[in-house]
């Protein structure tokens, strides 16, 4: 029996980034958790994932490191859309949602110049009723699946912004965009702008069927600009802070421009800042979790996934009497561990390390039940103390969302309806056209 869980105390690790996969690996060893090819426990990018291994259903030790339907927290345009649907619906009931999670903004659909001029008869009206701050950009407009900075663009007028959508959108065909208020004045470290990349878990329990989502206490990483910020200018260098951005700056230092989080008080000169900063990104994420889930076909997370998110803030300098304001810009899943460098690499251990405490080392060595308990108050998820000594924040959990089916295996079964669907909606889309569907939705025929 022992040899057995032994066996069972393993993972396998299939990340393309030699810096996340030697993280890893040390974080594993920290834990006493083997690494070994086909693992019913499986790390992996998304693409590498055994998703027809999950589907099939027959491992009650099967666990993966990604939700398959998280696009609802993670696409940039959905994310919003769900954020604006909430707080319409709070509005109808009466409810006051008090806080205000991403930056004023527009959801927009680009495919011709009249949906432009419809765009710009939006921004008009929003400059009219809430002028923007003088010396600063106005607008942000971000495509909604894009990443690491590109299809991004920062502009001091609604011709501005327009100008720079014209060509990805109307011949590059990208569609769905997000053009927000720039967030200013942005706070600054030694004059240079920044932002938080904030950590945090979702994880399904396969025991109670229940799923939750806690920010890590601690390991967070403040990304530097490395050029002087000036507002006036269209230099990306100085208003987009992201890792790969930023690195490739000839005056690029990573002393200077990785910071962690508990260091930001130092950086600013403001005592207790850090902690109101992450009381703050509590707050937001719990509203964006929510928002999203409850359209289960943009975020469903599953009892046997678990996945390591990336959450962007920015913090908007409202005076050094007034708290700062903390504005989440984008969730991103398979977030960049090289953010942490050389220097803060041990925080990155750490950080894989209580995600295996918190997430899968409760889960390795017993089966899915054939039914979820009942007692889910009492579950090993559910335990704030338990979250806590992994490393997370314990007090409460961001989100909780109950189970939608009696067991794992009918959550999974329901899930495959689903991809079914979903499926033969997009064979009929492609009937004719030869291109083949892959992935889950590609069994929808089988």
């Amino acid at each position: 029996r022992r040899e057995g869980r032994r066996k069972l105390r393993q993972i396998s690790v299939q990340l393309v980034s030699a810096y996340a996969r030697e993280a890893l690996r040390e974080a594993a060893a920290l834990c006493g958790i083997a690494i070994e090819d086909g693992a019913s426990c499986q790390w992996a990018d998304f693409s590498s994932h055994d998703w027809d291994a999950l589907l099939e259903g027959s491992d009650p030790f099967r666990r993966v490191s990604c939700f398959y339907t998280r696009a609802g927290l993670v696409r940039k345009a959905m994310l919003a859309h769900y954020l604006q649907k909430r707080k319409r619906q709070a509005a109808k009931t009466g409810a006051n949602l008090e806080v205000d999670v991403l930056p004023v903004g527009f959801v927009v659909d680009i495919q011709d110049e009249e949906d432009l001029g419809s765009l710009r008869a939006q921004l008009l009206e929003s400059a009219r009723k809430s002028p923007p701050t003088p010396g600063h950009p106005v607008w942000v407009a971000k495509a909604s699946a894009s990443n690491r900075g590109e299809n991004l663009f920062i502009a001091h007028s609604v011709e501005q912004v327009l100008e720079a959508m014209r060509p990805p959108a109307l011949e590059g065909g990208i569609v769905e965009w997000v053009v927000q208020r720039y967030i200013a004045p942005p706070m600054l470290i030694e004059g240079r702008k920044f932002h938080i990349r904030a950590h945090f878990v979702a994880t399904g329990c396969p025991y109670c069927g229940t799923a939750r989502a806690w920010l890590h206490r601690k390991h967070h990483a403040v990304l530097v600009a490395t050029a002087p910020y000036s507002g006036a200018s269209q230099d990306r260098l100085e208003h987009l802070t992201n890792h790969c951005v930023q690195v490739q700056h000839p005056e690029y230092d990573e002393r200077r421009q990785i910071r962690a989080l508990d260091e930001l008080d130092g950086a600013l000169g403001r005592p207790g800042l850090a902690g109101l900063v992450l009381g703050r990104m509590q707050e937001a994420l719990a509203e964006a979790l929510a928002a999203a889930a409850a359209a289960p076909v943009g975020f469903a997370p599953l009892p046997q996934c678990f996945e390591l998110l990336g959450a962007d803030f920015t913090l908007e300098d409202r005076g050094a009497d007034r708290p700062p304001g903390v504005w989440l810009l984008e969730v991103n899943a398979g977030p960049d561990l090289e953010i942490f460098g050389t220097r803060l690499r041990h925080r990155c251990v750490e950080l894989l390390r209580d995600t295996l405490r918190l997430a899968v080392e409760p889960y390795l060595c017993e089966a899915a039940p054939s039914k979820f308990s009942s007692d889910t108050a009492d579950c090993t998820c559910a335990s704030g103390a338990a979250a806590s000594s992994a490393g997370f924040v314990g007090e409460r959990c961001l989100w909780a969302a109950a189970p939608r089916a009696a067991s794992a295996a009918e959550e999974l079964a329901g899930f495959k309806r689903r991809v079914g669907i979903a499926g033969r909606w997009a064979r009929a889309l492609h009937e004719g056209s030869g291109v083949v569907v892959r992935g889950p939705q590609g069994m929808a025929s089988q």
